[in-house]
This record gives C-alpha cells, sequence and structure tokens, in this order.
C-alpha cells in the first residue's frame, strides 16, 4: 500500500523518475495475500498481463459467504471485502459487480450504530467503516446503507476536526476527508474543513505524518 500511494502522489507531482521506479517494482512483485493483490490492482498501474493476474486471482479467492478474508481461505472480514470490492471496480476488472452473496456478507455485518468492524460480530470501527463507504460509493448499493455509513462516520468525528476514536490519527482523518469529498449531492464542506485543518497541524517537522510513508501519502 506504501507503494500504490506513493505513485499516485508522485504522478500527481509529475515526479516520473520515481513513479517509474515503483511501477516496474509493483509489477514485478509476488503478493502473498489478497490486502497486497487488492493495493496493487487499485494502483492503476499494473501493465495488462500483471492486471489480469492479479484479478482473477482475486476473483478465484472468493470465501462461500461472498466476502474475502486476509489470505485465501482465511475467514472473511469487512476491511479485506471491502478493500477487494473498491479494486476491482476501480480497476474496472472484468466490468466487476458485486454478487448477491457479497452484497449480504456486508449488509449483515452492519452493527447497531451502523458502523462495522473488522471481522464479523466486532466492534465498529472508523478505518473499517471509512473503506466499507468508499467501496459502497463506487458501487450500485442502497442509498440507506451508505447514508447511514455516512452518519456513523461523522458521529466519529472529534471535537479537534480529526477522525481516530478517541485520539485522532492522520490516516484515518485523511482517508475521511478523501472518502466524504466523494459523496456527490452531498455537502460536508464543514466537515472536510475541519478535518483539513487538523491534518496541518500533524504535520512533523521532517514534512512527514506520524514518520509514516502510508499516513504521510494519504495526507499530502
Amino acid at each position: 500500500r506504501d507503494t500504490v500511494l506513493s505513485i499516485q502522489l508522485f504522478q500527481l507531482y509529475d515526479q516520473s523518475e520515481a513513479v517509474d521506479l515503483a511501477i516496474n517494482w509493483l509489477n514485478d512483485y509476488q503478493a502473498i495475500n489478497n490486502d497486497e493483490l487488492a493495493w496493487q490492482l487499485y494502483s492503476g498501474a499494473l501493465n495488462t498481463v500483471k492486471k489480469a493476474a492479479v484479478t482473477d486471482q482475486l476473483l478465484q479467492n472468493i470465501n462461500s459467504d461472498g466476502g474475502w478474508g486476509l489470505s485465501p481461505n482465511a475467514e472473511s472480514s469487512i476491511y479485506d471485502t471491502a478493500l477487494v470490492i473498491r479494486s476491482l471496480i476501480k480497476s474496472g476488472a472484468s466490468s466487476y459487480t458485486p454478487s448477491t452473496a457479497t452484497k449480504l456478507y456486508l449488509e449483515n455485518q452492519i452493527n447497531s450504530d451502523f458502523g462495522v468492524g473488522y471481522v464479523s460480530g466486532g466492534k465498529s470501527s472508523i478505518s473499517s467503516s471509512l473503506m466499507l463507504l468508499d467501496a459502497l460509493v463506487q458501487s450500485d448499493w442502497s442509498s440507506t446503507l451508505i447514508t447511514n455509513t455516512v452518519d456513523f462516520i461523522i458521529d466519529q468525528q472529534n471535537a479537534n476536526g480529526g477522525f481516530g476514536g478517541d485520539e485522532s490519527t492522520v490516516h484515518e482523518t485523511a482517508q475521511a476527508v478523501g472518502v466524504l469529498k466523494k459523496l456527490e449531492g452531498q455537502d460536508y464542506t464543514q466537515q472536510i474543513g475541519l478535518a483539513t485543518t487538523q491534518l496541518s497541524k500533524m504535520q512533523s517537522v521532517d514534512g512527514s505524518f506520524e514518520g509514516s510513508i502510508y499516513s504521510s501519502a494519504l495526507a499530502s
């Protein structure tokens, strides 16, 4: 995921040499689990042969309940399932649309507060709920489910404008900003503005966010 987000960031700033090196590495890399396969596909930087191979592998790795786990045959998790769906849709892979089984799997994981956990029955998590929302807005899903998930996420915004449970984190705040911006026809300008202001306060003197490539790329 670090390489994928760095590629997308470098492309924005026309850092062609760094982009080319990263894309070559990404196409040569052999992913070891569904998360890595999904992030590879999400990059939009795979060549035709690699994209087809990664897509086929992800589609083969689906569990009987319609979800995906971290690894093939591992118990399905909400986070991994949403991550894979988001990647398959964004890549335009085989005109993918979630199956009825996949939709039912995810809809059955919604908690009473309208959030979702990492695993079935788990405590609602802002990261998992944001990943789910990112997948929902890119597919043909119930508007009620999307609205309920948005409401849960908005309710998690902290007094300082950030997101992340009891303490705001860079990656969850940046992820929330990115997902909320994708919601067409709905105005979350105030929430996005507060979160963006908080993000600017979380940058370290060395220019990084939380000393993490992942967080820094998300926040940039």
